[in-house]
């Protein structure tokens, strides 16, 4: 349902934009731009992703939200590579890269749709 996709990025919204003020922008945005410049099936991507997620969770200040998804990350990354061609890597990589400038722009809305659009995305990889 996209319901929970809904809730998860209005609960994202602030958490989001709580990262421009700290470390955190700057590592995201290593993350993403580092990500841009690999081959969407290079091995280093899979760890980038991860980060990148694991650094939205703990901005989130939720640590039962951190923890789960840091958590469900491992058990459906596996299955994800499988599952995605690269066309779907390099799109995932482009909605990380439009949470970022939302993020550095300070823009809660625009990084809370990005969030949406991202969680979206990522739904159809495991369908």
């Amino acid at each position: 349902s996209s319901e929970p996709r809904r809730d998860a990025a209005r609960r994202a919204h602030a958490a989001l934009t709580s990262l421009r003020s700290s470390a955190g922008l700057e590592e995201l945005t290593v993350l993403v731009s580092r990500r841009e410049t690999l081959r969407p099936d290079d091995p280093e991507t899979g760890e980038l992703d991860e980060r990148f997620h694991e650094l939205i969770g703990t901005a989130s200040g939720n640590r039962l939200a951190a923890a789960l998804l840091r958590g469900l990350y491992r058990v459906t990354e596996p299955v994800g590579q499988l599952s995605q061609d690269a066309d779907r890597r390099s799109g995932s990589a482009q909605r990380q890269a439009a949470i970022e400038r939302a993020v550095e722009a300070g823009d809660a809305d625009e990084a809370a749709a990005a969030m949406s659009d991202h969680l979206s995305y990522l739904g159809g990889a495991t369908t």
